[in-house]
């Protein structure tokens, strides 16, 4: 029996069940630490390699160092901190989806009202690990399969808000996509492979030929590895993803033209830089997996 096939806790599936959910929600809540963090991290990092460049162009090498550099804000360390007045949040008043509950959406420290994006990603986070749950089982293949999807997840909420996608996000997508490859559900690593290679090159070149032309980009390279990224994941059933992706990026023109949502940190210091395309790929990623999964595709 494949490894990715093993449930865990086989004698109690019931409440492996229960843990799975959790397990999501938990992940829910850390990325979106991420996707607040995100922004402060990357222009403090684009600030710090701007500086660096600059001292190698005037041949100073003293200064690569940058003692008088912004320290790059962490990602992963630190505890979490109230987001209205920055004191630390206690480890009681952390639990997934609990907490905002209990406290009725708000802090603990300071009482003031805690942003709903809290709890709707603590929400996506259960309910798309309950889905998998059901669906796929609470098995091996099953988390990583969660992680994955949540990995998309987190790509789509960082574009949507700040205008980019971090490079890290992308490279841990194309190694969970890769681990899924292992598992009987999906494809194989060689189509996995050849499927993503494809999608990425057959984007990037026409559009490199079109900024080379009109000299404009027309669309982010981070994008098309996006896309390269769901073809791993998906094989040749990313043939389907054009249905929903193009009323998908429709929607994302609209709602950005009409300005409905506020601009992030990064976007407002490093500006816009065209309509961000990941939301609508992730979407259109999640409706095509949801009709693999059931059966109707």
């Amino acid at each position: 029996m494949p490894l990715f096939d093993v449930p865990l806790y086989e004698v109690l599936p019931q409440g492996y069940l229960i843990m799975f959910v959790m397990i999501g929600a938990a992940l829910g809540s850390f990325f979106n630490v991420l996707v607040i963090r995100w922004p402060r991290h990357q222009i403090a990092k684009n600030d710090q390699e701007a500086a660096t460049w600059q001292a190698l162009r005037n041949k100073d090498n003293t200064q690569l160092k940058l003692a008088n550099s912004a320290e790059i804000p962490t990602l992963m360390g630190g505890r979490s901190k109230c987001p209205c007045c920055g004191n630390p949040i206690p480890i009681y008043c952390n639990i997934p989806i609990v907490s905002w509950l209990v406290l009725r959406g708000t802090s603990q420290c300071c009482k003031k009202p805690i942003k709903f994006q809290y709890l709707g990603y603590e929400l996506f986070g259960g309910l798309l690990f309950t889905a998998i749950g059901l669906t796929v089982g609470p098995s091996m293949y099953g988390l990583v399969l969660g992680i994955f999807l949540m990995i998309l997840s987190l790509a789509a909420m960082v574009d949507l808000k700040e205008g980019f996608i971090p490079d890290s996000v992308l490279f841990a997508g194309y190694m969970v996509a890769m681990l899924l490859t292992t598992g009987p559900h999906w494809t194989d690593m060689t189509t996995a492979f050849e499927i993503g290679s494809i999608a990425f090159f057959s984007l990037y070149l026409p559009f490199r030929l079109y900024a080379a032309i009109r000299g404009q980009a027309g669309m982010g390279c981070a994008d098309m590895h996006l896309i390269g990224l769901c073809g791993v994941f998906l094989g040749s059933q990313l043939l389907w993803i054009g249905l929903p992706l193009i009323p998908l990026l429709f929607v994302t023109w609209y709602v950005f033209h009409k300005q409905w949502l506020p601009r992030g940190l990064f976007v407002q210091v490093v500006g816009p830089t065209g309509i961000p395309a990941g939301p609508a790929i992730v979407a259109s990623t999640f409706v095509i997996t949801a009709l693999k999964i059931s059966g109707h595709l």
